[in-house]
């Protein structure tokens, strides 16, 4: 301890920045694995491990199409907000089964807790998710219906 900095200075939490900044690819891109030997596509990305159809481990780095459509829809609503979405209205969640035929669970923007219609077309856009305790905003990807 110096003379300059008598007393202790906390530091701010620092671990939810480093993990936004090593995880900022997976949260900008929907990424997923596919299998070089089989074709087989996988989400989330199956990191170190065999693929379950055909046991290689020939897995590289995969980013699926950005649009798909619905396939079914609930609303995050349950009275009280989760840890972060504190400012944010009531969330529409949503399944949806990307051009591709893999499935991402995720939210669809500007509708405030509307229900969306199973089949309605989708597009991925990048948004505020929520607040880091630091007040950081952190962004990813969301959807939002196709025009």
């Amino acid at each position: 301890m110096s003379g300059q900095f008598p007393e202790l200075i906390p530091r701010v939490e620092v671990q939810g920045t480093i993990r936004t900044y090593r995880t900022k690819d997976s949260r900008y891109h929907i990424k997923g694995s596919q299998c070089e030997d089989c074709q087989e596509k996988y989400y989330p990305p199956r990191e170190g491990l065999d693929c379950p159809s055909c046991g290689s481990r020939n897995l590289n780095d995969y980013y699926p199409p950005k649009r798909g459509e619905v396939v079914t829809c609930w609303i995050d609503d349950v009275g009280y907000p989760a840890v972060g979405y504190t400012d944010l209205p009531p969330r529409t969640i949503v399944v949806v089964k990307l051009e591709d035929g893999l499935h991402v669970l995720s939210e669809v923007v500007e509708l405030e807790g509307e229900p969306v219609e199973p089949g309605t077309k989708v597009n991925m856009i990048i948004r505020k998710h929520k607040r880091e305790e630091t007040g950081n905003w952190v962004y990813g990807y969301k959807f939002a219906i196709a025009k």
